[in-house]
């Protein structure tokens, strides 16, 4: 008799399980490919909005006109020990950011950029 409880219970959590899977692929499954249109972004397309100036703790050392130019100059302060990212202003220029009690710094070793 007690096995024939355990075959039921068996069978009610394969059921249950069952349907979940049934349940979860007709939510997440689809025919079509998901795609969000403009992802990935492309970094010399123009920005859409106005980025706000204020970047908090970071200040601009250093400008450039395209994404790969930009690049070029953390990598520069990288390799003086300064740490750096990219950003593009609403005007559509590249701006390289340092902490601000490393700006000088910064400025210094990016020099002609």
């Amino acid at each position: 008799m007690a096995f024939d409880g355990q075959l039921l219970a068996l069978v009610i959590v394969l059921g249950v399980v069952a349907m979940l899977t049934l349940l979860l692929r007709w939510t997440f499954g689809r025919d079509t490919p998901r795609t969000v249109p403009g992802w990935p972004p492309d970094p010399d397309a123009p920005t859409k909005q106005p980025v706000d100036e204020d970047f908090g703790l970071l200040a601009t050392a250093a400008t450039a006109d395209s994404h790969a130019e930009a690049q070029r100059i953390p990598h520069l302060l990288g390799i003086a020990g300064i740490k750096a990212t990219t950003t593009k202003d609403a005007s559509g220029q590249w701006r390289v950011l340092v902490f601000s009690d490393q700006v000088h710094r910064a400025r210094r070793v990016a020099g002609g950029f």
